[in-house]
C-alpha cells in the first residue's frame, strides 16, 4: 500500500513533458508555417497555371472571332460599290429628270434580320472571351497579393496573417471566381458555333448542319463530364460546374442531417 502511495506521489510531483512530436511553441509555429507555405505554393501554382492557359486560349480565340466579325459587319451597312452602281443606273434611266431629290439618290438598304442576329452572336462571343481574359488578369493580381511577400514579424505573427488571408479567400470565394472564368470562355465558344452555323444557313444547309453537329457534340460531352463527376466521386473529369454542384449537395445534406437531429 505504501509503495502505491509513494508511486502516486511521485507521478503527481513529476513535471509532464511536452510531446516530442510538437516540441516547443516556436517549433510548432515553424512547422505549421512550413506546411502552410507548401499548401499555398501548390494552390497558387495550380491556379496560375490554369489562368495562363486561359489567357493564351482567350487571346487566340478572340483573334479567330475578330476574323469572322469583320465580314459579318459589312452586312449591316451598304456596300459603296453597290451605291455607285445605283447612282449610275439612276443617271442613265433618269438622265433628263431634273427634279430628283436626295432621297431618290440614296439607295434603299433594308438590313437583314439574320445579319443583325449573327452580328449580335459574334460580338457576344467576343465580349465573353475578352471578359474571361480580363478576369484572368485580375485573378492573377489577386493571387499575387495573396502570396506571402515582404512579410515582417515573428513566425506566429506571419502565420496569423496567413490564416487571415486564407479565411478571407474562403469567405469571398476566391477559388470559385477563378473557376468560373473558364465558363465564360466555354460560353464564348458555344455562341461562336451558334453564330457560325446561323451564318452558313443562307449559304449551304449541309455545312451549317455539320457545324451544328460539332457544337451539339461538344456541349453533350461537357454535360456528360459534369454529370459523371457528380455521380462518381472518383471520376477525374471534375470542372467548376461539377465542383459547385457537389458543394451544393454536401451543404444540402448537412442541412438535412442537422434538422433530423434537432
Amino acid at each position: 500500500m505504501s509503495s502505491i502511495l509513494t508511486r502516486l506521489r511521485y507521478i503527481l510531483r513529476s513535471k509532464p513533458k511536452e510531446p516530442s512530436s510538437f516540441g516547443s511553441s516556436d517549433d510548432f509555429w515553424t512547422k505549421y508555417d512550413t506546411l502552410a507555405e507548401k499548401f499555398d505554393k501548390e494552390m497558387l501554382d495550380r491556379l496560375n497555371t490554369d489562368l495562363d492557359v486561359l489567357l493564351v486560349f482567350a487571346g487566340l480565340f478572340s483573334a479567330v472571332i475578330t476574323a469572322f466579325i469583320v465580314p459579318a459587319m459589312s452586312a449591316l451597312s451598304p456596300n459603296p460599290a453597290d451605291q455607285t452602281n445605283y447612282l449610275l443606273t439612276y443617271l442613265i434611266v433618269n438622265g433628263t429628270n431634273h427634279s430628283a431629290t436626295t432621297n431618290d439618290l440614296t439607295m434603299p438598304f433594308p438590313v437583314d434580320k439574320s445579319a443583325v442576329r449573327q452580328n449580335c452572336l459574334f460580338f457576344a462571343s467576343l465580349c465573353c472571351s475578352v471578359l474571361a481574359a480580363g478576369g484572368a488578369v485580375l485573378a492573377k493580381q489577386w493571387l499575387r497579393e495573396y502570396a506571402r511577400t515582404q512579410q515582417t514579424g515573428s513566425v506566429d505573427q506571419q502565420v496569423k496573417k496567413r490564416a487571415e488571408r486564407f479565411a478571407g479567400a474562403e469567405k469571398w470565394g476566391l477559388h470559385v471566381v477563378v473557376k468560373i472564368l473558364p465558363l465564360l470562355l466555354l460560353g464564348s465558344v458555344a455562341l461562336f458555333f451558334y453564330a457560325l452555323a446561323d451564318s452558313l444557313l443562307s449559304v449551304n444547309h449541309t455545312v451549317a448542319y455539320v457545324i451544328w453537329g460539332f457544337g451539339i457534340a461538344g456541349i453533350a460531352a461537357y454535360v456528360f463530364t459534369v454529370v459523371v463527376a457528380v455521380v462518381y466521386a472518383a471520376c477525374p473529369y471534375r470542372t467548376a460546374v461539377s465542383g459547385t454542384i457537389i458543394s451544393i449537395q454536401a451543404a444540402a445534406q448537412s442541412l438535412v442531417y442537422s434538422k433530423e437531429f434537432l
